[in-house]
This record gives structure tokens, C-alpha cells and sequence, in this order.
């Protein structure tokens, strides 16, 4: 069984995508509680997640949370005021014309054997690093503003050869504009 959410123009809390998800919750509208899980929106493997021109909100720890072999493509959407990380992707993510604001830790984070495609999207104001590319994580990222991070704007760490950033501003970030560490 696999599952999908399709959402336009609503404020998404508590949402669970794919095989093994228990609901899909707070679709058309409304906030809800992030539950046990702490995540607005977490797609798990199998799932699917098309969402354009929504807002995540906090107080939940992850805005988007994308298990491996779990698939996110974002658009127009904006995140806000995360505990910890206004994404984080296992799987695969596209994010376009997105704005992540004042999470807590990581603004986007590709991790693991992720795939993440990232355009034109705005992060500000992260805890940590703006956005984050580690272990075998690999992508492209155009075009892409990242300010007033806690670390680092950009830091990669991916030993993967095909991990590429192109016209990234990372500026008035408090450690460095693009961090690179640990054989990335």
C-alpha cells in the first residue's frame, strides 16, 4: 500500500505519508499538535509528497522529516520556527522558491544516500548550518540565499562526487559562508 499526500495552500501539522503511515491529518487547513512524532510533515518509505504553497509551523522539531526511499517535492512553501530542523532528508527531496525561517538547528538537511534537488529557496536565521550535505548525500543546489545562520551557511561533509552547489549567497553567517569538513 502506498500513500500520498497532495496539499495546496494550507498549514500543515501532523501529517504521516506513505506505506506503514497511520493517518493523513490536517489537510485543508487548520493546525494541529505535531504528536509523538514531532514532525508537520513526515514521509516515510514509499510515500509520496506533493505540497505547494503551504506553511509548516512550529513548535514541532521538524518541519518535513523524508525517510530513505521516501519522496518529497516542495514548492512555494515556507517552514517556520522548527525546534530542530526545518528539513531533513533521508530520501529524496525537491525544493523550489521555499523560505525556511529561524529553525533550530539545521535549516535543510540531506543526509545518508539522500538525493536533494534545491532551487531558488531562502534560509535564514538557522541555529546551526543553513544548509547541511553529509555522508553519501549527493544534489544540486542553484540559486539558493542562506543568512544569518548560528554556523555555517552552507557545510558539506558528503564524500559524494556529485554533491554540487551552484550561485549559493551565504553571507552574516557567524562561523564561516561555506564550511567544508571531513572529506567532503
Amino acid at each position: 500500500l502506498q500513500r500520498s499526500l497532495s496539499s495546496n495552500n494550507n498549514n500543515i501539522n501532523n501529517n504521516a505519508v506513505g506505506a506503514g503511515a497511520s493517518a493523513i491529518d490536517g489537510v485543508g487547513g487548520g493546525e494541529k499538535d505535531a504528536g509523538a512524532r514531532g514532525c508537520c510533515l513526515e514521509v516515510v518509505a514509499g510515500g509520496l509528497a506533493l505540497v505547494d504553497s503551504s506553511t509548516f509551523l512550529g513548535p514541532c522539531a521538524y518541519g518535513v522529516f523524508v525517510h530513505p526511499l521516501g519522496r518529497a517535492n516542495l514548492q512555494k512553501c515556507r517552514i517556520k520556527g522548527t525546534s530542530a530542523a526545518g528539513v531533513t532528508c533521508a530520501g529524496s527531496i525537491t525544493m523550489q522558491l521555499c523560505d525556511v525561517e529561524n529553525p533550530g538547528a539545521v535549516g535543510i538537511g540531506v543526509v545518508g544516500e539522500a538525493i536533494g534537488m534545491v532551487r531558488r529557496c531562502i534560509v535564514k536565521g538557522a541555529g546551526d548550518c543553513g544548509i547541511l550535505v553529509q555522508d553519501m548525500a549527493r544534489g544540486t543546489w542553484t540559486g539558493n540565499e542562506v543568512y544569518n545562520c548560528g554556523l555555517a551557511g552552507v557545510a558539506i561533509s558528503s564524500i559524494h562526487p556529485e554533491a554540487i552547489f551552484r550561485v549559493t549567497t551565504s553571507c552574516d553567517n557567524v562561523e564561516a559562508g561555506m564550511l567544508i569538513y571531513g572529506g567532503g
